[in-house]
């Protein structure tokens, strides 16, 4: 008898997760590229072992530290809303810490799956962080045609400015994994770091 897919996530929420914010993958040291200047900077730079790159996406808004940070918080942890995703489902809500399991499916590829587990903190100076992580230890077992995304990783920083304005950027890393040529997904992985920098910070400033 196949258990129903809401008792699955419940019962794998028990399970204890991945150490998140200490995760070796946001130690890379290597040296930012310049891709685009203007109201958004665009970085990348290289991952060892990988033939993928981290983008990193940064803005100056107008707009409390604290504030964004949350409605950016609860944006990415409840579902961002795009045509590709399919299946967003809560796993897991401990106040600053939430586990999201996500399934994503287009006409190009297979569809890809994974639980994402998200972190914030602020520090003594108001500087507010989120840290997302694969974590398919908390994740269903895996569906014929899926394919499961291990290496994903999000990071994103509101540091307060003059004149009331907050500083945002976003670092965004992940191995579609399965058979894709790496060059084939670069510009998309590219593109959407800016385009979800954006569409979150439209929403947290809509969440007003």
């Amino acid at each position: 008898m196949t258990m129903p897919f809401t008792i699955l996530l419940l019962s794998l929420a028990q399970a204890a997760p991945t150490p998140v914010w200490d995760s070796s993958d946001f130690s890379n040291a290597a040296s930012w590229k310049a891709l685009e200047t203007g109201t958004v900077t665009l970085e990348s730079r290289p991952v060892s072992g990988t033939a993928y790159f981290e983008y990193r996406a940064s803005i100056a808004v107008t707009g409390s530290t604290t504030q964004l940070c949350a409605a950016v918080f609860d944006w990415v942890t409840t579902g961002p809303k795009h045509p590709d995703l399919e299946i967003s489902k809560l796993v897991n809500d401990a106040g600053d810490r939430r586990s999201v399991y996500q399934r994503t499916r287009n006409s190009v590829v297979s569809p890809r799956d994974l639980v994402v587990t998200s972190m914030r903190r602020i520090d003594d100076k108001g500087v507010c962080r989120i840290r997302g992580h694969a974590t398919n230890e908390l994740a269903p077992p895996l569906e014929a045609g899926v394919v499961r995304m291990d290496q994903l990783w999000t990071s994103w920083t509101f540091e307060p400015a003059a004149d009331g304005q907050t500083k945002v950027s976003l670092i965004m890393f992940s191995n579609p994994a399965g058979s894709v040529p790496a060059f084939i997904v670069h510009g998309t992985q590219r593109s959407s770091t800016r385009q979800t920098l954006l569409a979150a910070l439209e929403s947290a400033r809509a969440a007003k």
